[in-house]
């Protein structure tokens, strides 16, 4: 009876043989030109461990153009659309294609992309932000580099590129102390999503270290990272939370639904309250009144993503690690001092 195959990398393949993972790839793609002795080595290694070529073992030594996964939990974000344009444009410049996944927010869908990506003819990876899903990167980035972005993780071989939400919170909240408020709520965004944790966790952090206390039930609306969610996140934190003369939107999509719930129940912005958002999307410039925001480098964050990819190409063993981008405030026009007195607008939805 046949030997049980398991899974084996490439890499672990070149140690047991005593070569380098390309010379592995050669003898996968490329035998008669490596030399006999050696050829013969990495065959048997292969034997001997059942290993069974992967994509990314065929692609290491061939000139075929490789293609990577990008995947995202929506494309409307026009933030989150630069971070693929620069992903896709840099992979382009060294021949890679790219392959769109759009979960759409949906855990389950976002785990059958990832079931897809280690059974089809995929050679790396891009996953931007997550929707909740329980994702092993461990298992897949032994066979194919794995990038992560807005995903506060950290695993051997992996690299991860994340806005640095500390400095954003902190930039958001003492811009509006500074005006003059004092009570100021956050439509955080999708509770499942790291991002919004992430958020939550940073202004909680700041109100303690201003002296105050976080009451999630009142100050936090959580929704999806859609216009319909900050509309609804807006008027739901207005609500619970009718003192509230300042809101913190966790992306500009959520603060475009913020200011659009505004205009619908006649809430003057920055007059009754100021909305400030987060990672300076195209439309944020163009709204009336135009929205103060975070200016994000969504573009650099693809381009060192795609990057990665490609270094990693060359060097499967390199150590992964995290890096954080720094943000800077974008001062428009949403934002002012503290109405004086209630708020007296109709809020039923």
């Amino acid at each position: 009876m046949p030997k049980q195959k398991r899974s084996v990398t490439i890499t672990e393949v070149a140690n047991r043989a005593g070569v380098s993972i390309s010379t592995v790839s050669r003898v996968l793609n490329k035998p008669h030109i490596v030399r006999a002795d050696t050829r013969e080595r990495v065959q048997e290694a292969i034997e001997e461990m059942n290993f069974i070529p992967d994509p990314m073992a065929r692609g290491l030594g061939s000139r075929n153009i490789r293609t990577v996964a990008v995947v995202v939990p929506n494309i409307i974000n026009s933030s989150m659309a630069e971070i693929v344009r620069g992903a896709t444009e840099t992979l382009r410049e060294h021949h890679a294609d790219t392959l769109l996944f759009n979960s759409n927010e949906d855990p389950e869908v976002e785990l059958r992309h990832y079931q897809y990506l280690t059974e089809n003819m995929i050679h790396g990876v891009i996953f931007i932000t997550h929707c909740g899903a329980d994702v092993d990167f461990g298992r897949i980035a032994g066979s194919m580099p794995v990038v992560l972005v807005d995903r506060e993780e950290t695993h051997p071989r992996v690299d991860t590129f994340i806005v640095d939400d500390q400095q954003a919170v902190d930039i958001q909240y003492q811009y509006l102390k500074g005006l003059g408020h004092e009570h100021i709520g956050m439509v955080a965004g999708n509770r499942m999503t790291m991002g919004a944790q992430r958020r939550v966790r940073h202004f909680r952090r700041v109100l303690e270290e201003d002296g105050r206390v976080l009451e999630e039930g009142r100050m936090i609306a959580y929704c999806p990272w859609t216009m319909e969610g900050g509309r609804d996140g807006f008027l739901e934190l207005i609500d619970k939370m009718p003192e509230v003369t300042a809101v913190i939107c966790n992306n500009d999509i959520l603060g475009l639904g913020a200011q659009g719930a505004a205009y619908e129940h006649r809430i003057r912005i920055p007059e009754d309250i100021s909305v400030i958002g987060a990672d300076n999307c195209t439309e944020s410039a163009y709204l009336a009144p135009s929205l103060t925001t975070l200016n994000y480098p969504s573009y650099e964050i693809g381009r060192r993503s795609a990057n990665a990819v490609i270094e990693r190409f060359g060097d499967m063993n390199r150590a992964g690690g995290m890096v954080k981008l720094p943000v800077q405030l974008m001062e428009r026009k949403s934002c002012g001092p503290p109405r004086k007195g209630p708020l007296t607008a109709n809020i039923s939805r």
